[in-house]
């Protein structure tokens, strides 16, 4: 039951958080003991009226000038072209390996050599 409870303070607390500017969670307990969660001042009939959050967002973003943007786009770009490279060098060593053991599987007549070279490339 206390997982409940919390679970739903958790929900209220973050969707307070993102719906107001400031914002404020208070715990009110009625004349039973029934706790309830709110942003409003509790009501009359309530026992206690506790704060037990309060929150006002600060940022100390600075607004993106797009200098920043394009040198992280163009390191992106230069990441992606790399794993893109040694995507294709993977595949094509695959189709090497997979030609070689093709090669080498057949059986060979009595007498008869076989010459076979495996190429990889670096990447």
């Amino acid at each position: 039951m206390n997982i409940i409870r919390l679970m739903s303070v958790c929900a209220l607390v973050l969707a307070s958080i993102s719906t107001a500017a400031q914002a404020q969670v208070k715990k009110c307990t009625d004349s039973r003991g029934k706790v309830s969660y709110t942003q409003a001042v509790c009501p009359q009939a309530t026992v206690k009226d506790k704060t037990i959050m309060a929150y006002t967002p600060v940022s100390n973003a600075q607004p993106s000038t797009g200098s920043d943007w394009k040198e992280e786009n163009k390191a992106f770009n230069q990441r992606q072209a790399q794993r893109n490279h040694l995507e294709a060098v993977e595949n094509r060593n695959r189709a090497a390996i997979a030609a070689f053991d093709k090669a080498t599987s057949k059986p060979l007549a009595p007498g008869e050599s076989r010459r076979t070279t495996l190429y990889l490339t670096k990447p």
